[in-house]
């Protein structure tokens, strides 16, 4: 190994170390009985059935992955992205926001493409993500699901005690 891997197995390993032992004594002062109070009553194979449920969608963001790198990279093989993927979205779990950058790296890295095309398949899939997040509530469905209080029907209803700071009559 070249000096820099080694720089780099170090420090990485410094970091794992610090988070174990930080863990370590975080575990000491957790209140154990409590935790099993309150999660022995979970059906297993709820859990089993969640984290199947979790490796199936890395699979699918994987796909569509693929199918964004598909006008650079056509012959891109799945096992190249189901790593990196899993790899990436433990990173932004960990790290935050800061996590993002790990995927269209790891993938770039894999597929010998540009990291600069990947983030660019990382923002189209933002986007693709955030268009399917979008969803526009009727004002009735809006106080349904607890958005708002009421439906406002007239002006006159809006503040009433302070029309007359911003101009208006009571009438208006």
């Amino acid at each position: 190994m070249d000096k820099k891997r080694i720089i780099a197995s170090v420090v990485v390993f410094c970091i794992l170390a610090t988070l174990v032992y930080l863990q370590y004594r975080h575990w000491q002062s957790f209140d154990w009985g409590t935790f099993w109070a309150q999660t022995g009553s979970i059906k297993k194979w709820h859990v089993v059935h969640a984290i199947a449920l979790i490796y199936i969608a890395y699979f699918l963001r994987a796909v569509r992955w693929k199918i964004f790198l598909q006008p650079v990279r056509p012959k891109a093989k799945m096992m190249d992205l189901v790593a990196p993927t899993i790899i990436g979205f433990t990173g932004l779990a960990l790290l935050g926001r800061a996590g993002e950058f790990i995927r269209p790296y790891l993938i770039a890295r894999r597929t010998d493409l540009p990291f600069s095309s990947q983030l660019a398949v990382w923002a189209v899939e933002r986007i693709f993500d955030d268009s399917l997040h979008d969803h526009w509530y009727t004002a009735t469905e809006a106080r349904e699901y607890g958005f708002i209080d009421e439906i406002v029907g007239s002006f006159g209803q809006i503040m009433p005690a302070r029309r007359h700071q911003i101009g208006l009559k009571a009438s208006q």
